[in-house]
């Protein structure tokens, strides 16, 4: 089974997309001819309405049919413009769309990378061997533990270290004592 490329589908319909390349790539046949019949006959029309006809006719019914002629020439132009853009909008299409869009129409195409997607769960690394258990199991550990914890009793305050009385202040003679000594 032959896988399919959006990218490589979308670039064909931009730059070659009025003679139906990108419909050929992903085997739209039908498409393909479409694009083909109609680029074909606007160059076709083309060429016979700018070059055979004018030589094969003569100065006078060149100009009775010059009306006609030149409604032909612009019927092929707008053909070929109109199964350009129509190629150009497949193309662009194609790209915006990319792989999972042509997956969706059922086109088989490569699988995704998985550069951006998280690989699947794996064992964790581990930079060293596992190591081997060890020939004599260590002693079983004796668990400490700590004594219970008594309430605290209650302590009573430490005496307050005695105080002397502070010394009386001397009397200091008042004003009137001072002015009947002099």
């Amino acid at each position: 089974m032959n896988t399919k490329s959006a990218t490589t589908a979308g670039l064909l319909g931009i730059f070659l997309g009025s003679v139906g390349a990108h419909n050929w790539y992903l085997g739209e046949k039908k498409k393909g001819i479409i694009h083909i019949c109609l680029f074909a006959s606007g160059i076709i029309v083309e060429i016979l309405a700018t070059i055979i006809l004018p030589m094969a006719l003569s100065l006078s019914s060149l100009l009775a049919m010059a009306g006609v002629l030149s409604i032909l020439a612009s019927l092929a132009g707008l053909a070929m413009a109109g199964n350009g853009i129509w190629g150009l909008v497949e193309g662009i299409t194609l790209l915006s769309q990319g792989d999972e869009g042509l997956a969706r129409k059922g086109y088989p195409v490569a699988q995704p990378q998985q550069a951006y997607q998280q690989p699947p769960y794996q064992q964790p690394y581990q930079p060293y061997p596992p190591q081997q258990p060890y020939a004599q199991p260590y002693p079983p550990q004796q668990s400490y533990q700590q004594p219970p914890v008594q309430p605290a009793q209650p302590v009573a305050p430490a005496p307050a270290p005695e105080q002397q009385p502070a010394p009386a202040p001397e009397a200091q003679p008042t004003n009137e004592e001072q002015n009947g000594q002099q």
